[in-house]
């Protein structure tokens, strides 16, 4: 299961946790970064694209926490079936 946002809602999710570095102070360093990271292979990278192809469900979340609460309990019941 793989669980995706869009980057400007990542990116406001990073403000809202202050989670700011040297690297990034704005939206535009973010999506460099977010970019980057999303299409790196090898054997110590993240491999964020990768692994969203191997998902079998991916769900959006770019709502609520309670929103994307429901959508993995839901998910998870449809997947018992």
């Amino acid at each position: 299961m793989g669980v995706v946002a869009d980057q400007k809602r990542r990116y406001e999710m990073f403000h809202e946790r202050g989670t700011y570095t040297d690297e990034i102070q704005n939206f535009e360093q973010f999506k460099e970064l977010d970019d980057r990271e999303f299409a790196q292979s090898g054997k110590h990278k993240q491999q964020i694209q990768a692994c969203l192809e191997l998902a079998d469900v991916v769900i959006e979340n770019n709502r609520t926490l309670q929103d994307l609460a429901q959508k993995v309990d839901f998910t998870l019941a449809d997947l018992q079936k």
